[in-house]
């Protein structure tokens, strides 16, 4: 995203507003802690993010603010098929200064998934415009953010006293399909339906998912809802694990056995 085209958002978002999601926090946002022999699920309503393409700006050369998508995480305690989706929403919405306001529909939602955490209480929370933040990243990078790879951000300490965050990316999906630049971007499900949806294999652990809009064009500065406020509805569901048919087979084969063993006690 041109320099240009991001001043003039901040400048049409207002400074004010910025605090609302200038911190990566989980807050209202952590789907759980899940075991995958009890399966779950869980969805989080009427949250919003500043614009529609903060998720897609993340996905190009410069990098993109983490301002721009919202942080979410769970926690898994055994291995498990996790299903993540999002969709558009419209609600009133209330930002960290207690101000309400209708969020809009037209979300096309995209996200990418991580492995590992921003940091958490009774940490400071990361963010993009720390010293240490910017010491990570490439220099001239729009922000900390990247949708397609590993990346790190950290907080107000002092990096040499704490570690910083390192995102493990995983993968990622998003509605529709982006073609720009030189080709089309991968991951797109092809629909375009404010509404996208991914399944994915995963080991214990904590994850963080990050989600925002996916229209690229939409950062352009003719464009009248480029700080607009988007609904999003974020969902999450573990798959209780179905044992595979060679699992039955030898069930079936040991029930079997028992049968012949009750039956000869019996006769004796």
């Amino acid at each position: 995203m041109n320099k240009t085209i991001k001043c003039a958002l901040l400048f049409a978002a207002g400074i004010t507003s910025l605090p609302a999601v200038a911190h990566i926090s989980y807050s209202s946002r952590d789907f759980g802690i899940y075991d995958s022999t009890t399966g779950g699920s869980n969805t989080i309503l009427h949250q919003f993010v500043t614009g529609n393409y903060g998720w897609i700006d993340g996905t190009d050369s410069d990098q993109g603010n983490s301002h721009g998508v919202l942080p979410f995480r769970f926690t898994l305690t055994s291995s498990a098929s996790v299903n993540l989706s999002f969709r558009e929403d419209s609600a009133m919405t209330t930002n960290y200064k207690g101000e309400e306001a209708l969020s809009m529909l037209g979300l096309t939602p995209g996200f990418s998934l991580y492995r590992g955490l921003a940091h958490v209480s009774p940490h400071e929370l990361d963010h993009d415009n720390t010293d240490g933040s910017k010491l990570l990243r490439p220099e001239g990078s729009e922000g900390s953010f990247v949708a397609l790879a590993d990346w790190s951000i950290t907080n107000e300490d002092d990096p040499q006293a704490l570690d910083p965050s390192y995102l493990s990316y995983i993968g990622h999906a998003y509605d529709g399909a982006m073609n720009y630049g030189t080709g089309l971007i991968p991951g797109g499900d092809g629909v375009a339906d404010n509404f996208v949806s991914k399944t994915f294999q995963l080991d214990p652990g904590d994850y963080s998912v990050f989600a925002g809009g996916s229209s690229y064009w939409d950062q352009l500065e003719d464009n009248p809802n480029l700080a607009a406020r988007y609904g999003l509805n974020a969902s999450f569901s573990i798959m209780q694990q179905v044992p595979e048919p060679g699992t039955y087979t030898l069930l079936l084969i040991g029930l079997g056995l028992l049968s012949i063993v009750k039956r000869r006690r019996q006769v004796y």
